[in-house]
């Protein structure tokens, strides 16, 4: 199932009412909720929020809950040494609870949160990004703000870690449909295309990213994705012909197009993870499991 994005704001004081207008479908069962922005949340909220996440699972028991806070929390703020302390009672006795705020958690609980704790190996919890979407506090993105070579430089980043996510985001979901999917039949592929950055283009009118994904001859899926962008800078509307060598024939399900010619994503505040989503949708779509008309949204 594809994760449900709901944001902490709208999750409280309704939070299956939330999940069901970001998407989610209580009728076929719920997978992952991921919650976004949890400290906006007043203490009060978080505890009603935790009230409704138990009522929740309990009606749905397939549904996994996570949470996400900006721009981090220390792992010593995030009580991984109060759930240490926890597992130890937890190893030592036939049946653990523990209280807080009035509200009571036994034994599976604290198993499942250990578990989610001990895969974080950083010293900060941060938001499941890839690294362009992970936001710089107080600092904005607009595309003006990037000179061409940093722009160039993001928009590598922002493909390398969009397959990656894609791929994570079937094999963690769609394991079984894998190999019917276009893109995840492809892999592994190469980026390849042109930020298109005219230096008489003062509003963003003509600048773009242009670029076609070619299935590779040998390697794992999971090998580094490989782009190569090169970059426009003449005056005008950007080249007529980005890629002379034309197509190529591809023996997989992917229908690959010419290229693609798309805006570029340095304003947006998720590109990396947006684009993941926007070829699992796609390629969704093209067997069948979401219907031609359903939008999503990161």
């Amino acid at each position: 199932m594809i994760p449900v994005w709901v944001d902490a704001g709208k999750a409280v004081p309704d939070l299956l009412d939330a999940v069901t207008r970001a998407g989610g479908e209580p009728a076929s069962g719920l997978g992952r909720i991921v919650i976004d922005d949890l400290d906006r949340l007043s203490p009060e909220q978080v505890a009603q929020l935790l009230y409704e996440a138990r009522l929740l699972l309990a009606a749905h028991p397939t549904a996994r809950i996570l949470a996400t806070c900006r721009p981090g929390i220390e792992l010593g703020r995030a009580v991984v040494h109060e759930v240490e302390a926890m597992m130890e009672h937890v190893r030592t006795s036939v049946r653990y609870t523990h209280q807080v705020a009035g509200y009571t958690y036994d034994s599976a609980d604290i198993r499942w949160l250990h578990s989610q704790l001990a895969g974080v190996i950083d010293e900060v919890l941060r938001r499941p990004y890839g690294e362009p979407d992970q936001e710089i506090p107080r600092r904005g993105r607009m595309w003006q703000g990037y000179s061409p070579l940093l722009t160039l430089r993001i928009t590598r980043q922002i493909l390398r870690d969009a397959l990656i996510g894609y791929r994570q985001l079937v094999e963690l979901n769609f394991p079984s449909l894998a190999p019917a999917l276009g893109l995840y039949s492809a892999l592994p592929v190469s980026a390849e295309g042109m930020v298109v950055m005219p230096e008489d283009d003062t509003d963003g009118s003509h600048s773009g990213l242009i670029h076609t994904l070619r299935p590779k001859a040998a390697g794992r899926r999971n090998d580094p994705p490989e782009v190569d962008l090169d970059l426009w800078t003449e005056p005008g509307f950007g080249p007529t012909s980005p890629f002379p060598g034309g197509p190529v024939d591809s023996q997989t399900n992917f229908h690959r197009p010419y290229y693609v010619d798309r805006e570029l994503s340095t304003g947006s505040s998720r590109p990396a993870t947006e684009l993941a989503y926007e070829w699992l949708v796609r390629d969704l779509k093209a067997v069948g499991w979401l219907g031609a008309n359903v939008q999503l949204s990161v």
